[in-house]
């Protein structure tokens, strides 16, 4: 399956403690200069649809290697920078909840922080690729796997070459949320 279908939403404040809450700055960042990289061809304002519009302009079309380099190296990046604003390291073993686009992705990008593999959130095999909504839906799946104070990385890559990270400490009285079965 490539891609899932899902919602989710998370809330977060910032936190006044260093007990909850999102401790580090968000890092965001964007690249424009690839972005044909991960391109519908036709039908937006540049090359608007027509009856011309051949069949393969109409749908997504991604440079499959391009896209993985690019975004090992972004994700791997923006958590990196997340990580040392919070003043945190990897030798605080920390979770990583990551965009789920591919399990490859989530491999390599472990591999380059230093973490291991079972301290990576997956859902990826469950849902699929579901795109902006794979971070909150991976939170509430896994809500049950993290402690208080557990260290939490954030860290997504997307369409336009977009990418951000932050940090999160769970709290000491985490949200209820519904089992993996029933969400």
């Amino acid at each position: 399956m490539l891609f899932g279908d899902g919602a989710g939403a998370v809330v977060v404040e910032r936190a006044t403690t260093t007990v909850d809450g999102v401790l580090g700055e968000v890092v965001l960042g964007a690249d424009g200069s690839t972005y044909r990289h991960i391109i519908v061809p036709a039908g937006g304002a540049r090359v608007p649809l027509s009856l011309d519009t051949r069949p393969s302009e109409r749908y997504l079309a991604m440079a499959g290697r391009e896209v993985f380099a690019a975004a090992v190296t972004r994700l791997t990046g923006a958590a990196t920078e997340a990580l040392a604003i919070a003043g945190w390291s990897t030798a605080d073993s920390p979770w990583l909840v990551a965009h789920q686009a591919n399990q490859r992705i989530l491999s390599a990008v472990a591999r380059a922080l230093g973490l291991s593999e079972d301290r990576v959130v997956r859902d990826l095999d469950r849902y699929g690729n579901t795109s902006a909504a794979s971070i909150p839906m991976a939170l509430t799946h896994h809500a049950h796997r993290f402690r208080p104070g557990d260290r939490i990385v954030l860290a997504a890559f997307g369409g336009g070459t977009t990418w951000g990270a932050t940090t999160l400490t769970w709290p000491e009285r985490p949200p209820t949320t519904p089992s993996p079965d029933e969400g």
